[in-house]
């Protein structure tokens, strides 16, 4: 029994050396980092990712170090780990878009899965190697990932949605020329980040490295800037936006089969499962309108004959159109990036007034915003109240703050902005007050979103409201409906009884008006449903009920 628990205790030891020299652990994971994502966002995650794994595991080992703050490093493995196993419940991320996410848009989340994986791998060989500069890369890569994970999913459907933090330097990157915030003059100078974070350049400690000239100067400590900003950003605001993401449509743009074949070679996975279905549904579509397109040219044809008084101009240019563009014959089209909304620059304007307003813009031609989902006919109020309520979160976002809370470069006027820059002591407070704004802006906007679709809902909540009534008034109804049941039955009987002891030519005229009136349903309108409403000559509302139930009486 000793000697079998050291054999297993000796293989659990050796087993993440075997697994690291391998990453990424597993088949799939393997074949999705060999894929290409197809959007261009994922696409640059991936290769500055990348980037710094290589640099990472190029990090020398330094056994003193780390066994001397072993305790730090655990803590720092610990929260990677943490970070990573997010990835097991990263579903609930975009739960309210699964019946709108595309299967490109899942490829590349998947894609992105598969990378954090990688990490977790080569995090494990960084452990053994015993290097702190490549667990601290690794903690650096870990955050970058999940960050870019929720960006995407937040954006990738949203052309407004920009990465606020994608152009900033990551502990992972590479040192790149930018501007550093040095504290003690609080000045913006040029220089890399490795620079930036020197002790020579960083006495006091608290430098702050920027991308660009303008950032370095509206992060509220330096005032002031050491010359012109001639060099570019290395990294440029981004937008997730992708048009790849979007559902295929006939205009060209979505996730059609062009983008999916990159994955159809995937077996047992979903992504095959869907190119398969699109496939075969592409192939079903096609051949229905190669057997219906009789019908299309007997029409045209009808038409001619009639000298083209059958069909209207549109209807006629419809038909012509109709069933023309296969599915596999329509190019593929692609936009992206926070420009992806603008109309080309080769379209023009329709009346000639050089407005930009009449030009296309590709967003109308595919759909921004579907108002029924995958699984049911009726509107989906509820989604369309989710999308209301981000466009109001949104719009808060580019409320205008007022002057006391405003940063320098949020003035239009230059001398504004030098006085907001000389009001140092101000900082503190009004970076306060500014997050106390925003949560104000962001409750208000809340608020506004749920009365719209409380006021419009009026006629679901009298609906909701009469629900205990239902059963009590089917019960009701059940008594009248019939004439062989229910309170119509026990009428008829007694009316019958009643007669047999009558002894007068009057009793028996009223007795059979009843039998009459029980026999007729239409004389009971709220049961039969035939009920119509209606006014007669003097305008009395109502009056079609009795007059209809009279010839009814007449005719028996």
């Amino acid at each position: 029994m000793l000697y079998r628990n050291l054999i297993i205790g000796i293989t659990l030891t050796l087993l993440p050396q075997m697994a690291s020299a391998q990453c990424p652990e597993g088949e799939r994971t393997k074949k999705l980092l060999e894929k290409t994502p197809t959007g261009h966002y994922a696409q640059q995650v991936i290769e500055r990712v990348d980037k710094g794994l290589t640099a990472a595991k190029n990090m020398p080992s330094n056994t003193e170090i780390f066994d001397t703050f072993k305790m730090h490093w655990l803590i720092n493995i610990e929260s990677i780990m943490y970070m990573l196993l997010d990835t097991e419940i990263h579903s609930v991320e975009y739960s309210r878009d699964l019946t709108k996410i595309s299967a490109c848009l899942h490829a590349d989340l998947a894609i992105l899965e598969a990378k954090m994986e990688e990490v977790r791998c080569e995090l494990k060989e960084a452990h053994l190697n015993k290097s702190p500069g490549g667990v601290g890369r690794l903690e650096s890569i870990a955050l970058f990932l999940n960050n870019r994970y929720k960006h995407l999913v937040l954006g990738a459907l949203n052309t407004k949605h920009t990465d606020p933090t994608w152009q900033y330097w990551h502990a992972f990157d590479e040192p790149y020329q930018g501007w550093c915030c040095v504290s003690g003059p609080n000045e913006c100078r040029p220089m890399t980040s490795s620079e930036c974070s020197k002790e020579e350049n960083n006495p006091v400690g608290g430098n702050e490295f920027y991308p660009t000239r303008n950032d370095c100067l509206n992060n509220d400590v330096c005032i002031s800037a050491s010359g012109p900003d001639n060099a570019p950003p290395k990294y440029e605001p981004i937008c997730p936006f992708d048009s790849n993401y979007l559902a295929p449509t006939f205009s060209g743009y979505g996730c059609d089969l062009t983008v999916l074949d990159e994955f159809r070679d995937l077996d047992d996975t979903s992504l095959k499962e869907e190119y398969d279905a699109l496939d075969a549904l592409v192939d079903v579509r096609d051949r229905f309108l190669d057997d219906t397109d009789h019908i299309r040219q007997s029409a045209l044809k009808m038409d001619s004959i009639l000298d083209e008084t059958m069909l209207s101009d549109a209807e006629r240019q419809h038909l012509n159109q109709f069933g023309e563009a296969k599915v596999r014959d329509i190019e593929h089209k692609r936009v992206f990036g926070c420009e992806a909304d603008v109309p080309p620059e080769g379209d023009d304007d329709e009346d000639g007034d050089g407005d930009p307003a009449d030009k296309v813009k590709p967003s109308k031609l595919w759909a921004t915003q579907e108002v029924r989902g995958p699984f049911f006919f009726t509107k989906d109020h509820l989604n369309i109240w989710k999308e209301f309520f981000r466009l109001n979160l949104w719009w808060t976002g580019q409320r205008e703050y007022p002057d006391y809370l405003k940063k320098p470069s949020e003035f239009f006027k230059e001398e504004d902005r030098e006085k907001s820059m000389s009001l140092n002591s101000l900082l503190v407070p009004r970076n306060h007050l500014r997050k106390r704004w925003d949560l104000f802006m962001k409750s208000q906007a809340t608020q506004e979103a749920v009365i719209l679709p409380k006021a419009q809902d009026m006629q679901q909540g009298v609906v909701s409201a009469m629900q205990p009534l239902r059963d009590a008034m089917k019960g009701n109804i059940e008594l009248v409906q019939d004439s062989s049941g229910g309170l119509r039955k026990f009428a008829k009987g007694y009316a019958y009884f009643l007669r047999r002891s009558c002894v007068n030519r009057q009793c028996n005229s009223q007795l059979e008006t009843i039998l009459k009136i029980l026999f007729s349903d239409i004389c009971f309108p709220y049961a039969s449903g035939e009920f119509e409403t209606g006014t007669d000559e003097s305008g009395a509302s109502g009056s079609e009920t009795w007059k209809a139930c009279r010839d009814a009486v007449d005719n028996l």
